[in-house]
Formats: structure tokens, sequence, C-alpha cells
């Protein structure tokens, strides 16, 4: 059957059916019935019939390239439009906030980040969330097993009797061989510069050693490098999460979490999530041409429970960690984002679950934001805050400076500016 579902996807009229398709469901003839009396001469007076035709042909090759071909949700972690281009899956098209915030963590016996989890995959291909940057998919550990390996890859167990070296002896061997090149690079040019560029040097040089020994300091000493395969295997990969953190093996993590059968989370295995219960979950705003239904609702609501459980577990594992008068969870932010404001793919109503991080942000709370941004589309309706501007908020807790992330500034339907910098700063601590 997966054979000839890829057979015919494959074919050339596949794409003329989801243009067909997406065209009705998403009434995208209102371009030409609406757009019109919404775009006057006073508010951009270079649209025309020509726009008209030309938007409408833009809206076709985004739904022939992005949910036919995959990568509709590449820009949920960029904040950055999806890199399309000619012949080839769209795809993210910029670094993603993961690899961002791993950049300047990593270091020598530390990965900077790792992406673990499952595909998702709702149309024809799987759809990447994370990015090394435009059109580069960050690898993704499928396998528990074998992100296991790779996390082990920089650690070896503690013996006693002569063998395989610690991690901490490890990274210790590491840190000279870079450290003292270093050194040697800086006096061999230090001859060759003025006074005031052999200052700057030795300035430059001081930080290394500040470097050398803040990871002189790194403390593991609740890292239980085993693995833990008991339970559901979403729990494994939240207690491998446990791991890597416990042991500074990378300080961020990104999982993706599963579409789970309908069994797992209470309803009968000939259902399934989005043909079953997504489209029919919203009463007012269903999709697909589905009529609301109470059990729809129900499933969905239910569904939530269960990632949420998940999440919940994360939390715990964390908790279990003591370092200092704290525990790992205080010192960790785990935010929950999800690729759809709601099952019935609306995008104007999101939520977002923002734990610990308790230093930063002032945690325990139900924060609903008013909707008073106007819409890009004409026709829809008033938002609230950018997400990316959470982004900024998580990114300045992990202690970096940036203002903004991804597009810093959009455009009303009607033309009056968006702006999208700036952290929400109602979540910090006072």
């Amino acid at each position: 059957m997966r054979a000839q579902a890829e057979r015919l996807l494959a074919d050339p009229r596949a794409k003329r059916v989801y243009w067909s398709f997406y065209r009705q469901w998403l009434n995208l003839d209102r371009v030409t019935r609406e757009e019109k009396a919404v775009r006057t001469a006073e508010v951009d007076a270079s649209w025309s019939t020509q726009s008209q035709a030309s938007a409408l042909e833009d809206a076709r090759l985004l739904v022939e390239n992005v949910a036919h071909e995959g990568g509709a949700l590449s820009d949920q972690l960029t904040c950055n439009p999806a890199l399309q281009r000619t012949g080839v899956v769209c795809t993210g098209g910029a670094r993603s906030l993961d690899q961002e915030l791993g950049l300047p963590t990593g270091a020598p016996g530390r990965f900077g980040s790792r992406v673990y989890g499952y595909e998702y995959g709702p149309n024809a291909a799987p759809t990447p969330f994370s990015f090394l940057g435009p059109g580069q998919a960050a690898p993704i550990v499928l396998s528990l097993a074998a992100a296991f390996q790779d996390l082990l890859g920089y650690y070896k167990p503690p013996t006693t009797d002569g063998g395989a070296p610690t991690r901490e002896e490890r990274v210790a061997q590491l840190r000279p061989s870079v450290l003292d090149l270093a050194a040697r690079e800086y006096d061999a040019l230090a001859p060759q510069l003025s006074r005031e560029g052999r200052e700057r040097l030795a300035n430059h040089q001081q930080l290394i050693r500040d470097l050398e020994q803040s990871l002189g300091n790194t403390s593991v000493a609740n890292c239980d490098a085993t693995a833990n395969l008991s339970g559901h295997a979403v729990t494994q990969f939240m207690r491998l999460v446990h791991m890597a953190f416990a042991c500074d093996l990378t300080r961020v993590a990104t999982f993706i979490a599963p579409v789970p059968e309908s069994p797992e989370f209470g309803y009968p295995a000939d259902t399934a999530v989005h043909p079953s219960f997504a489209h029919a979950s919203v009463p007012g705003a269903t999709s697909c041409r589905q009529a609301y239904s109470p059990i729809a609702e129900r499933a969905m609501t239910d569904l939530s429970t269960w990632y949420a459980g998940h999440f919940a577990t994360l939390l715990r594992e964390l908790d279990s960690v003591i370092e200092g008068a704290g525990t790992l969870l205080d010192r960790t932010v785990v935010v929950w984002v999800s690729e759809l404001a709601t099952p019935t793919h609306e995008h104007h109503n999101s939520f977002t679950v923002l734990a610990s991080g308790r230093e930063f942000f002032n945690t325990g709370r139900y924060i609903r934001y008013p909707q008073t941004m106007g819409s890009p589309l004409a026709n829809m309706p008033r938002t609230g805050p950018a997400l990316s501007r959470l982004y900024v908020s998580v990114m300045q807790a992990m202690g970096q400076s940036d203002t903004s992330f991804g597009i810093k500034s959009g455009t009303t339907h009607d033309g009056r500016p968006l702006s999208l910098e700036g952290p929400l700063s109602q979540l910090n601590r006072a």
C-alpha cells in the first residue's frame, strides 16, 4: 500500500489535486474577490490585477511545494520563511532556535545540541523542525539505543583498575591540546603587533584562560550513564535527556513527540488523530468540511493530556537531580510548543508551556496576551505577540543578549508595520 501511495504522489497530477483541495478549503479565491476592496490606492498604490494573479500563483506554488512536498513546519523554530528551491523539498530558511542556543554552550566533551524523537510527516514527506542553517536539517536520532551510544561517544564510566579514563580525564586531555596551542599562537603573534595590539591580544588570552577555568569547574557528580529501557518509548527518551543534562554531555536538547495511535490515549484502533478527531474538534471552527463532534473535542483534549503526561515525566526526571541548593530543573528552561494553534489548523490563538527557569522566569501562572496585532492576511483575526518574542526571552534566560530572533518586522494586510522584536518581559521575575 505504501508503494502505491508513493507512486500516486509522484504523479504530476497529484500536485494539481493538492492545489484544488487547498484552494477550496482555504477559500483562496478571496484574493481576487476581497483584496481589491482592502488594498485601495491609499493603502497600496502598487496593488493591481497583476498583483492579484501573482498572489494566487504564489499560493499555488506554496501548496504544491510545501503541502505536497513537505516542509510546511520548517519555520516553527526558525521564525523565518521556508527555503523554497526548484526541484527540492521545502526546508528551513535559517538556523533554528535550538541550534542558536547550542552554539555558545558547546565545549570539549559537550555537544552544542541534540535532536531526538520521531519524524513528523503529516503530508507526503517527513518535516524537520531543527536546522543548522538555511537548507540544512539537523540530524535527528530516532532510535533510543543509537541516541545513547551517540552521547556515550564522549563518555567512559569511571574505573578502578587503570582501564578506560573517566569523562573528566577525557575532557582534561582534550583541553590542553586546544588551549595550549592557542597560547603558543599568541606567543608567536605578539612580537608582530603594536603595543595596542599586544594589549588586546593579552585580554583575549585571558578570556581563553577564564574559559579553561570554567570548564575545569564543571561538575558531573550526579551523572549516571546507564540506560533505563523500561516503560513507554517517550519515557525512555525523557530519561535520556535527564542523563545528557546531568552528565553535562549537552545543554540543549530538542524532542519531537510522536502522533500516537488512538488506543494509546483511550480511543478505538480504527480511528486516527487527524481524520477522525482533529478537524471536527472545535465548535464553530472545524476544517476540511467536517461537522463538529463532541467526541472529537474530547479526544483532542485526551490527546493533549497524553502529551502533558510525558512533559511532566521530563520535569520529574530533571527535578530528581540535586544541584547545590536546588535541582537540575531549577536551572533548566523547558519549552513545549505546538505546530498548530488548534487541531483545525488555526494559527492565531496558539499556546506554549514554559516550565522552570526559575532564576529568570516568574512561573506558576497562566498568561493570555491580548490579541491587539493586526494580521498580515485580510479577513483574519487579530493576534497576540509573535512566537519569536518568546524565543528571545528564552535566549536571554540562557545568558544571550539577543533582542530579536528571525524576522524582525512585518506588515499588516492594510499596510501598517508590525514589530517582531524584543522579549516578552511580562514572563520575567520582577
